[in-house]
């Protein structure tokens, strides 16, 4: 009788040292029964991501355009760069070299150097400046003819960047145009 129960308890004893090994194999990992999926990523002509690509590196102004007591876009001589990096952060620095349509002299203050995040807008074709700081107090003429908080269109061909500012009118109000350095 001792033998039988010897070795029923070595049964039992293999029994419970394999059954956790075999319930823990067939739990093993299996596929999920639905795969998640993300959004795709528009990366060609038109996305953010081109746009982005598109704008990032440094600008010089070539033509700085200001809307003139006739409401006519007049020409003005000033020098300016501005540089978009791959995080959004735009910094423009700019002088005028003449005085603004309706002014007789160059302004008390005629540099302008600011910097910011630049927010794309693919759809309205529109770059909003986000936490806009100026390094100088510009002249409030200056100010007022580049209106910080205003709307700006961007358009991009090529290696040429326009960027008006328009009004509440829906007016372009004044309009610089850069070329890829």
């Amino acid at each position: 009788m001792r033998s039988t129960f010897v070795g029923s308890s070595r049964l039992l004893a293999v029994t419970l040292a394999v059954a956790p090994a075999l319930w823990l194999g067939a739990c093993a990992a299996s596929p999920r029964q639905r795969p998640v999926e993300g959004g795709p990523v528009s990366t060609g002509a038109g996305s953010l991501e081109a746009t982005r690509r598109q704008l990032e590196g440094t600008w010089t102004l070539t033509k700085f355009e200001v809307l003139n007591q006739s409401g006519q876009l007049t020409a003005v001589r000033a020098k300016a760069q501005l540089s978009y990096d791959a995080f959004g952060n735009l910094t423009m620095k700019g002088v005028l070299e003449e005085p603004l349509p309706g002014e007789t002299t160059v302004t008390s203050a005629p540099a302008l150097v600011y910097s910011g995040r630049a927010v794309i807008d693919t759809a309205r074709q529109e770059l909003l400046f986000m936490g806009v700081e100026a390094g100088i107090k510009p002249d409030p003429s200056i100010e007022a003819a580049i209106a910080l908080s205003a709307r700006r269109k961007y358009a991009i061909e090529g290696n040429q960047l326009t960027i008006s500012v328009v009004d509440a009118q829906g007016r372009t109000t004044t309009r610089a145009t850069y070329t890829k350095s």
